[in-house]
């Protein structure tokens, strides 16, 4: 049904977006997002990347669980957590997420019939590997 692959597209499209949102939280600045880096932590969100390494990192957890649990995030603190993050593998775990959901999203929109805008002017979204960097 066509209604279910447009179900099934915005689910995962939106999946993808706040994935993405999530990463630019952490390593973009106002210049990019409009808000200050890190500004999900420092309101006491707990994003992918964060909860990825909460659960698969004890030395993560150990050292930071304080931190986030105090609500008194720093700028200083906000950046050693993105860098934990980086070192530790959740931020690399986060960006395959985008992937895969972009990638099922998409696959979503490969499974409607073609539309004139689609055969005068290709799949777009078809035209190969998408990047997340």
């Amino acid at each position: 049904m066509q209604s279910d692959a447009l179900a099934g597209f915005g689910l995962n499209f939106g999946l993808a977006f706040q994935l993405m949102d999530d990463l630019l939280d952490l390593l973009s600045g106002p210049d990019i997002t409009g808000k200050p880096r890190g500004s999900d932590l420092k309101s006491g969100i707990y994003t992918i990347p964060v909860i990825h390494a909460l659960q698969t990192n004890p030395e993560f957890r150990a050292k930071f669980t304080p931190v986030l649990k105090s609500g008194l995030i720093s700028q200083d603190h906000v950046d050693e957590i993105a860098d934990a993050l980086k070192s530790n593998g959740s931020i690399d775990y986060a960006r395959l997420m985008v992937r895969k959901h972009s990638d099922i999203a998409f696959g979503y929109l490969d499974s409607l019939p073609r539309g004139r805008a689609v055969s005068e002017h290709g799949p777009s979204w078809s035209s190969g590997p998408r990047s997340t960097d």
